[in-house]
C-alpha cells in the first residue's frame, strides 16, 4: 500500500501536561525555506462557569505568509482531551489547508466540552493577515 506521508505527528504527558505537536515549528519552517509565521492563543478548555476540570490550553500554528497554507501546530494543557486536535492540524497539512479556511471551519462545540469560539478558531482568527 503506498503512503501519503506524514507529518511527524507526536506527543509526550509528564508531570499532568500534555503536549502534542505535528508538521513544523517556526524555527523549522523558517530553516526549510518558507516565509513563515506563527499565530498563537491561550484560553480556557471550557467557557468560564465551568469550575471543575477546565485547565488552560495554549496553541501555536504555524502558517506560511504568502500561500497562508497550515505547515504546523503545537498544542499544550493540563488537559489531555485537546491531544484529539492536533489529528486535524495534520490533515490541514496533509489537505494544504489555509490559516483563512480553518478560520471559518465548523467546529464541534458543547460547553461542557469547548467553547463555541475556542482556542483554535481563535488563534486561526487572529492569524497575521
Amino acid at each position: 500500500m503506498e503512503g501519503i506521508g506524514v507529518q511527524g505527528s507526536n506527543g509526550i504527558s509528564i508531570y499532568g501536561l500534555h503536549m502534542v505537536s505535528t508538521g513544523l515549528t517556526l524555527e523549522k519552517a523558517k530553516a526549510a525555506g518558507y516565509n513563515a509565521t506563527e499565530t498563537g492563543f491561550n484560553d480556557l478548555q471550557k467557557p468560564e462557569f465551568i469550575k471543575h476540570d477546565n485547565h488552560e490550553v495554549a496553541i501555536k500554528i504555524v502558517f506560511d505568509k504568502d500561500s497562508r497554507e497550515i505547515l504546523g501546530a503545537q498544542m499544550v494543557s493540563h488537559d489531555a482531551a485537546i491531544s484529539m486536535g492536533i489529528h486535524m492540524f495534520s490533515l490541514a497539512i496533509q489537505e494544504h489547508v489555509t490559516i483563512d479556511k480553518l478560520a471559518l471551519t465548523d467546529l464541534f462545540f458543547l460547553p461542557h466540552f469547548n467553547k463555541p469560539y475556542n482556542y483554535i478558531t481563535m488563534a486561526a482568527l487572529t492569524a497575521e493577515k
